[in-house]
């Protein structure tokens, strides 16, 4: 990535074509082009498109005169979700159907506020050909299935079986593996888990080797291994870290190299992740890939196969590694055409001569192209948001500060699109979430919104973010409110020293631990903030270890988890409070807007209304939002999207400046 300096000199000699600020329903609306996928035999394109509230599936057959479109199918009530080729003829069309579609048609007509997202929705598989006819729904004969609100998880293509495909569903509340006919859509049981299942581990031929286990609140996942007779031999556990989101794809964790297990996995004394292998034969393991300053990610599973095929490679940018000499040329290749971007395959031929590549960088939320390997030609077919990426975005930067006792911040920079080097401008730092997690090179919505609206924003990987090893990490353990702050506090300083941030002119904003930094901010240094903006955030340490203990019934996890990283609740009390938003409400007299949710099961919605009983205790001025029936993620529901961008950007642009949002 470019140093500072060089990038800004980049950025002010293309600042001349600069356009119309991107507004909020440019943010909030739905994606134009959700999926791009080429067949098996690479003659046919498929392309899933939202336009003017309808879902369109078009199939391209790109070996005809003109390429024309030969088969489309589209509704607005029954809306195609996503698509994939089952087999060369065959298109997969994942459909989200309502619970009661005459209702919906009948509200569509006649409610002026009509949003189909307010609708319960389940899912569906239809196979069609190439033409989009001859529809068939899978998995349509097994009664005890029919029941599940999804029936649209394809786990493994069977590239050898001309016929079938597998597919995970619910069956009397056990996650099981069917084998099912893309032409009838007939399915037959192969094999049933437990009720904690959440994925199977097949090999080329489709044969079941291994179940996976997640349970949340051990926060584990146990492996077991499909030996004689049909049963389940556990043969190791993963130990998770304590995760932001509530759900997770930890199928990205697990897959199959030729015969043997590969999984992901934290290297205890070095803090990284690596790849392991477990060998079914010897009943041995060892250690696949470890890299000595960075994680492995996940492993790469071919997309047909499922077969591991290589590694993601943790960084500014994901970067992979593949096993075999020629894919790694192969992809070195477009790897030095994309540049300062991350980009993945969604889907390719069975030859491996053409493929579909999407791209997305901190300025680019998402792109479709097509790469002809054998010519080493990238061509760009859409955009996933039309008016998001026709307008100007921020462009992207990175920089490495100095913490106060001398710890290295790795930390990425948004710059409006009017930015003009010797000018200095409103400044956002926005902490992210975990606190055990990390910010890249990728594209966040929520910090390009704000930064549109004419803001610098910065966003640090203090101390306690994971990806820079063991000593780093751990250098936050029972730092909530202390060096990890004292961190964000420098990241100000730096921007302020160098020229770029107006130092009256400062705003923190952050969700869950985040949220809490931003308080913790308007505490501790009220002189550094215009104003605070707190999502779903921590507010009270001690009641957050209490309400996760009813959890764990485990000592040593919770002693791991929480005592070691944030505080023992009784040894360290004085430490916790002291550091526990809701006790020091007197102490905040800069502007405070606080939004929470009330069905967050990681943050505990008492966790906001503490700090907002204090507040009005304290008869402090500060503004609650309160989301209802949402969850820790405050952009899970459309609903609340445009709620919490059009409150926190007006909010900010009150003390800040900039551009305030107004209605549609």
């Amino acid at each position: 990535m470019k140093g500072m300096q060089a990038f800004i000199v980049l950025l002010v000699f293309c600042s001349a074509a600069v356009m119309a600020r991107p507004t909020l329903e440019d943010f909030t609306r739905e994606r134009d082009l959700r999926n791009v996928v080429i067949s098996p035999d690479g003659r046919y394109l498929a392309q899933l498109r939202n336009k003017d509230g309808r879902r369109t599936v078009t199939i391209t057959d790109l070996q005809a005169p003109g390429k024309p479109i030969v088969g489309a199918l589209a509704d607005k009530v029954i809306r195609p979700n996503s698509i994939s080729w089952g087999k060369k003829d065959r298109l997969l069309i994942n459909l989200l159907v309502p619970y009661d579609v005459k209702q919906v048609e009948r509200d569509m007509e006649k409610k002026k506020d009509f949003d189909i997202d307010d609708y319960f929705m389940f899912g569906r598989t239809l196979s069609v050909d190439v033409n989009a006819k001859n529809p068939v729904v899978l998995m349509n004969n097994d009664r005890s299935a029919r029941g599940n609100v999804n029936l649209s998880i394809i786990h493994h293509y069977l590239p050898k079986d001309p016929n079938y495909i597998l597919m995970e569903a619910d069956r009397e509340g056990i996650d099981s593996l069917y084998k099912v006919n893309v032409y009838t859509g007939a399915s037959e049981l192969l094999v049933k888990g437990s009720r904690f299942t959440f994925r199977f581990a097949n090999d080329y031929d489709g044969k079941t080797r291994f179940r996976f286990d997640y349970l949340r609140v051990a926060k584990k996942i146990n492996i077991y291994e499909l030996v004689e007779n049909n049963s389940w031999n556990l043969i190791d556990t993963i130990k998770l870290n304590d995760t932001e989101h509530e759900d997770f794809d930890a199928g990205k964790l697990v897959g199959l190299y030729g015969d043997n297990l590969a999984y992901s996995k934290k290297n205890e004394k070095t803090g990284f992740f690596e790849l392991l292998l477990y060998k079914s034969k010897e009943k041995t393991y060892e250690t696949l890939v470890s890299l000595p300053d960075r994680d492995v990610l996940y492993p790469l599973h071919d997309l047909r196969s499922n077969q591991i095929i290589g590694y993601a490679v943790d960084g500014d940018y994901i970067r992979y590694k593949f096993f075999d000499p020629v894919n790694q040329a192969s992809y070195d290749k477009l790897a030095a055409k994309v540049g300062n971007s991350n980009f993945y395959w969604s889907s390719y031929s069975e030859s491996g001569e053409l493929g579909i590549v999407n791209l997305y960088s901190p300025e680019n939320p998402l792109s479709y192209h097509m790469y002809d390997v054998k010519n080493d030609e990238l061509g760009f077919l859409d955009n996933a948001f039309d008016n998001i990426a026709s307008k100007n975005l921020s462009q992207s930067a990175a920089a490495n500060y100095s913490a106060r006792d001398g710890k290295k911040i790795h930390a990425y920079i948004l710059l409006p699109a009017e930015y003009e080097k010797g000018e200095t401008y409103p400044l956002i730092v926005m902490p992210h979430g975990g606190p055990q997690s990390r910010d890249r090179a990728d594209y966040d919505d929520f910090a390009q919104f704000l930064s549109t609206r004419g803001y610098i924003v910065i966003q640090p990987n203090f101390r306690g973010s994971t990806g820079m090893g063991k000593e780093f990490e751990e250098a936050g353990y029972k730092q909530w409110g202390q060096q990890m702050q004292d961190d964000l506090t420098d990241a100000v300083g730096f921007m302020v020293k160098k020229g770029y941030a107006d130092p009256a002119k400062v705003c923190i904003v952050g969700i869950s631990y985040g949220g809490y930094a931003a308080l913790m901010g308007a505490i501790k240094t009220p002189e550094l903030y215009r104003c605070s903006v707190s999502i779903n955030g921590v507010t009270h340490l001690r009641n957050m270890i209490a309400t996760d203990a009813k959890d764990i019934d485990d000592d040593k996890m919770l002693e791991k988890y929480w005592y070691q990283r944030v505080g023992d609740p009784k040894l360290d009390k004085e430490m916790l409070d002291a550091n526990s938003p809701a006790l020091h409400a007197d102490r905040i007299n800069i502007p405070l807007l606080v939004i929470a949710s009330t069905d967050d099961h990681v943050v505990d919605y008492d966790q906001a209304t503490d700090l907002v009983s204090a507040l009005n205790k304290n008869k402090k001025d500060f503004k609650f939002i309160k989301l209802k029936d949402s969850p820790h993620d405050p952009f899970y529901y459309k609903k609340d999207v445009e709620v919490v961008y059009r409150e926190v950007g007006d909010f900010v642009a009150k003390y800040l400046g900039g551009s305030e949002i107004v209605k549609q």
